[in-house]
């Protein structure tokens, strides 16, 4: 939960607190007598304070949306923002996308001919892929390289966190020439 939605929350509550306490007084009776509540109806008929009033109950549905959002938000997202490494009676393990990530674009970068790597997890179907953006240095064999860097990332995915990798897809951008004396 960001900062702001923590400070939205303390906000509603204190609303919801003052108007419970506010219904339960009603209720009761106390501090307020039957004549002291209908002045308080009677001013609230009253245009400036109807106004205000109506700010302030638009104020406090949009803090509820805003905190309903979040809340129905973050409960998808833990299991889209990660992949199940293990299932067990007691509970998941889950290893995060950008883990992954991390993963491939330093074994990537291991590589000599590897100027930059991006990649991207995608999860298609029951399958799970990866998109691995390179550029390579000049004079590059690449269909060599991206036949062994499929199988590389592969392998060093499934050692690294367990995750079985279904498909690797390379898009090699562009050539880079600086990156010539990297080699030397």
């Amino acid at each position: 939960m960001k900062w702001y939605d923590r400070i939205l929350l303390t906000v509603l509550s204190i609303f919801g607190a003052v108007f419970g306490l506010c219904m339960v007084s009603a209720a009761i009776g106390w501090p307020l007598d039957e004549v002291a509540l209908r002045g308080i109806s009677a001013l609230c008929q009253e245009g400036i304070v109807r106004w205000i009033l109506a700010v302030l109950a638009l104020l406090l549905l949009l803090i509820c949306a805003r905190l309903l959002w979040v809340a129905f938000k973050r409960a998808g997202e833990f299991g889209k923002e990660s992949v199940v490494v293990e299932s067990a009676q007691g509970g998941q393990t889950f290893v995060s996308r950008e883990a992954i990530v991390a993963m491939v674009q330093r074994h990537a970068k291991e590589n000599n001919h590897v100027c930059s790597c991006k990649a991207k997890v995608c999860a298609v179907e029951d399958k799970l892929e990866l998109q691995v953006r390179l550029t390579v240095t000049q004079g590059t064999q690449i269909a060599e390289l991206t036949k062994k860097l499929k199988e590389s990332i592969k392998n060093c995915v499934y050692s690294s966190s367990g995750i079985k990798i279904d498909e690797v897809h390379i898009l090699v951008e562009s050539e880079s020439a600086a990156a010539i004396s990297r080699l030397r």
